[in-house]
C-alpha cells in the first residue's frame, strides 16, 4: 500500500513540475509582441532623433536639484537640463558624478541623513527637485530583507520632501517604477486568467494580494505615497513617473550583462515586454516638472499629486528577441545557452530558503554573505519579470504631452554601440553589481 501512495504522490508531483514547467514559459494570449527581421534591424537609426524636441527648448532659469544625479535615470536628467540650457543644475549624490558631468556642481549627500540632506538644501535652495535615487534591491521580498529598501527609498524621501518644504521648493517629481502597478504573477497556480497584461494608470491602484512582493517596489509604493500627500496647492506641487517596464540605454541592466557575460543564460525568452528608453525618461520628468512650474489652474487640478505610467515608443519585445537584438549589434560573439526555466526557478527558492535559514541561525552581520556573488540575484523575487506587460501611457501622453521618441530597436542599437564603442563609461553605476547597495540607483 506504501508503495502505491508513494508512486501516486510521486507521479503527481511529477505533473505537477511539468505542468508549472509550461506555465513559467506560456505566454499570454493578449501579448502581441513585435518582431524584427535581420533586414529591419540592420536598417535602424537613431541618429535623426533631437532629445531637445519633445520638452521646450528654453531654459527657464530656475534652480535645479537631481537627486541620484549620479546615477542611470538621474546623470541623462542632468544631461538633459544642460542641453537646455539650464544654468542652475546641482546634483546631489553618495557617489561623485560621471567624468562628462564633473564639472557640474554637486555635494556627496546620503539621503538617510536628515541633517545632511537639510544642510545641503539650505545651501543649494532649489525651485525644481527631481528625485531619481534609489536601492534597488530586486531580489528580497521577505521582512528580515526589507530595512535597507525602506531606509532608502521611504526615509529617504521623506527627508527629501521635508527639505524641499523647507526651503520653499515649488516643485517635486519622483521617479517611481512601473513595478508599483503591474499584477505580480502567481505561478503556482498554472493558470493566467487572472493576469492581464495592458496596463493602463486608469485600472487604479492594485489590491494588496496582487501587489509585487519585492521589498523594494513595496518601498517605492510607499515613497509614492509620501510624495502624493505632500502636494499642496498654493506651495510645492508633487508627482511621480512609473517609468517600464525596464529602462533601457547605455549600460542598462539587460544590455550589460548580455554583452559582458562570456555566456548568457537564456530561462526567460518568452515573455514579451514594453520598455523605454532613458533619454525619453529624462524629458517626461522636464515635462513634468515645467507644467508643475508654470502650468494653469485647470492643468494642475489635472496633473498635480498624479501618478503617470510612461514607456517607449511601438510594440512590445519577447526577451528572447532583446537578446538576439543585442547579440545582432555587437561587435563581438555572444553566446546565448538556453536553461530549463522551471530549473533555474527551483535554484531561486533553494537560493533564498538558504539565506533566510543562514539569517535565522547565524544571525549574521549581513544580509548576504559575500561568497554568493551574483547569484544572491537569483531568488524568487528577481522572476517576477516572467510576465507579458504591454504599459499603455495614453493619459501621460495626453495630460502631460508626453512623446517617447524612442523604438525597442533604437533603443538597443543605441545602448550596444555606445557600450561597444567605450562611450557608456557614464553608466556603470547602473549595473547589476552595483544594485547589491553601494550609493543611491535608478532602473528599471
Amino acid at each position: 500500500m506504501g508503495f502505491y501512495a508513494a508512486l501516486a504522490a510521486g507521479s503527481a508531483a511529477g505533473v505537477y513540475l511539468y505542468l508549472l514547467s509550461c506555465r513559467l514559459t506560456a505566454t499570454h494570449g493578449d501579448a502581441h509582441p513585435e518582431r524584427l527581421t535581420i533586414d529591419e534591424l540592420d536598417a535602424v537609426s537613431y541618429s535623426d532623433i533631437d532629445v531637445l524636441s519633445t520638452i521646450n527648448p528654453q531654459a527657464t532659469g530656475k534652480s535645479y536639484v537631481v537627486v541620484g544625479g549620479a546615477g542611470f535615470v538621474g546623470s541623462y536628467l542632468v544631461r538633459l537640463l544642460l542641453k537646455r540650457g539650464e544654468k542652475h543644475v546641482h546634483i546631489l549624490d553618495r557617489v561623485p558624478p560621471p567624468d562628462d558631468l564633473a564639472r557640474v556642481p554637486h555635494s556627496l549627500v546620503d539621503i538617510t541623513s536628515r541633517t545632511n540632506v537639510q544642510a545641503a538644501f539650505a545651501s543649494i535652495r532649489p525651485d525644481i527637485v527631481l528625485h531619481t535615487a534609489a536601492l534597488i534591491r530586486f531580489w528580497e521580498r521577505h521582512d528580515y530583507t526589507f530595512a535597507p529598501s525602506h531606509k532608502v527609498n521611504v526615509l529617504g524621501t521623506n527627508n527629501l520632501l521635508a527639505a524641499s518644504i523647507a526651503v520653499g521648493a515649488q516643485v517635486f517629481v519622483y521617479c517611481s517604477t512601473s513595478d508599483t502597478c503591474i499584477p505580480r504573477p502567481n505561478f503556482c497556480r498554472l493558470s493566467m486568467r487572472h493576469h492581464r497584461v495592458v496596463i493602463r494608470d486608469e485600472d487604479g491602484e492594485l489590491p494588496p494580494h496582487m501587489l509585487s512582493q519585492m521589498c523594494y517596489v513595496r518601498s517605492k509604493l510607499m515613497a509614492e505615497e509620501l510624495v502624493v500627500n505632500a502636494d499642496m496647492p498654493g506651495g510645492m506641487r508633487t508627482g511621480v513617473l512609473r517609468p517600464g517596464f525596464t529602462i533601457l540605454g547605455p549600460n542598462d541592466r539587460m544590455t550589460t550583462s548580455t554583452l559582458t557575460m562570456p555566456v548568457v543564460p537564456v530561462f526567460d525568452a518568452t515573455h514579451s515586454q514594453k520598455n523605454v528608453h532613458v533619454w525619453d525618461v529624462a524629458a517626461a520628468h522636464i515635462r513634468y516638472a515645467d507644467l508643475l512650474s508654470s502650468g494653469a489652474d485647470d492643468v494642475l487640478e489635472q496633473v498635480a499629486a498624479q501618478r503617470f505610467l510612461i514607456s517607449g515608443k511601438g510594440a512590445a519585445w519577447t526577451i528572447g528577441d532583446i537578446r538576439r537584438a543585442i547579440q545582432h549589434y555587437a561587435l563581438h560573439r555572444i553566446v546565448l545557452r538556453p536553461v530549463p526555466t522551471l530549473l533555474i526557478y527551483l535554484f531561486a527558492h533553494l537560493i533564498e530558503a538558504g539565506l533566510w535559514i543562514r539569517y535565522k541561525i547565524l544571525s549574521p552581520s549581513t544580509l548576504v554573505p559575500a561568497w554568493l556573488g551574483e547569484l544572491v540575484f537569483l531568488q524568487p523575487a528577481t522572476l517576477e519579470y516572467f510576465t507579458d506587460v504591454a504599459i499603455d501611457d495614453t493619459r501621460a501622453r495626453k495630460l502631460l504631452g508626453y512623446e517617447p521618441q524612442w523604438t525597442m530597436a533604437q533603443s538597443l542599437r543605441h545602448g550596444v554601440d555606445q557600450v561597444c564603442g567605450g562611450d557608456a563609461s557614464f553608466g556603470t553605476k547602473s549595473g547589476l553589481a552595483a544594485q547589491s547597495g553601494i550609493g543611491h540607483l535608478r532602473e528599471q
